[in-house]
């Protein structure tokens, strides 16, 4: 509509009679003189073109009005489809959140099944876990580990030294010799030599050719040899407990530790003799470095 009015505008008016001047002076010292019939003429054409610039005038602004109407009538469906989107992401929004708040959790299968073990499955099965996210080694020397998983979860232990047993077993079948479990006992044993600071009786022990621990040497200055311990004495008894091959060095060292100025008894045979001892614990600094005067 806009572009038809343009053209209108731009194209000559043609009003159907005669252009007559409204005013055409007479040259050459002449004199104006106008007719009535001229004068009507030129009234006529005044009138019609009053008219025509009227009509233009109130075609453009039809024109205009109704553009302006359009315009205004499409910011409001762009403003109605705003507020109606708007409307829409808030109550998705609304309807998501609502969804996650009463969604049910699935079961926990696993957790279940874990709180189900007894302590000693437990315990193997969290040996099996550091090792499997420890061990370089990922063929896991040729077994079929998560087959060793099943054995010692679904074991049925009587102890916990039977599910540490367990777990040791498992670990001989790695063919690494660095790689060992100990149990509490022992590590604490280990770390108690690798700091240098123990509370017992001040001796080293050792297993001797008949595979029974004895002493293998004795700290200066110790409770034992205080008491009189010596080398290659081998101990029968400690603290109320009877050691003979089936003991271990370590099982003997966990007798002989206890609190600070308590008290243990040890039994031991020199040379075919049974000696008894009193032997008051202390503080023991382990020297790693000794120094002696050869003979």
């Amino acid at each position: 509509m806009l572009a038809l009015v343009l053209l209108a505008l731009s194209s000559p008016v043609n009003y159907g009679h005669a252009f007559v001047a409204p005013y055409q002076p007479i040259l050459n010292g002449g004199t104006c003189k106008t007719t009535t019939r001229q004068m009507a003429n030129i009234q006529q054409f005044n009138n019609n073109e009053r008219e025509t610039k009227n009509d233009v005038s109130r075609t453009v602004v039809r024109v205009v009005s109704k553009n302006d109407d359009n315009d205004n009538k499409i910011m409001k469906n762009q403003q109605t489809n705003n507020n109606i989107m708007t409307r829409i992401t808030t109550i998705g929004s609304l309807a998501l959140a609502m969804s996650l708040c009463f969604y049910p959790s699935p079961p926990a299968a696993h957790a279940s099944g874990y709180t189900s073990l007894t302590p000693e499955q437990k315990m193997a099965a969290e040996a099996w876990r550091t090792v499997d996210s420890t061990f370089l080694d990922r063929t896991f020397n040729g077994q079929d580990w998560f087959k060793l998983r099943q054995n010692l979860v679904k074991a049925k232990y009587e102890s916990m030294e039977d599910a540490q047993d367990s777990v040791t077993n498992m670990m001989s079948k790695l063919g690494d010799k660095y790689t060992k479990y100990l149990p509490p006992a022992k590590y604490q044993s280990l770390v108690d030599t690798a700091t240098g600071t123990l509370a017992g009786v001040g001796v080293e022990i050792a297993t001797n050719s008949d595979l029974i621990p004895c002493v293998s040497d004795v700290e200066p200055n110790s409770p034992a040899m205080k008491a009189g311990l010596l080398p290659k004495d081998v101990f029968l008894e400690g603290d109320g407990a009877k050691f003979d091959k089936t003991s271990t060095p370590v099982d003997v060292a966990l007798r002989l530790r206890g609190p600070v100025g308590s008290k243990v008894g040890v039994t031991v045979l020199r040379d075919g003799t049974k000696i008894d001892f009193i032997i008051e614990r202390q503080t023991i600094k382990v020297e790693s470095v000794r120094s002696y005067i050869a003979k």
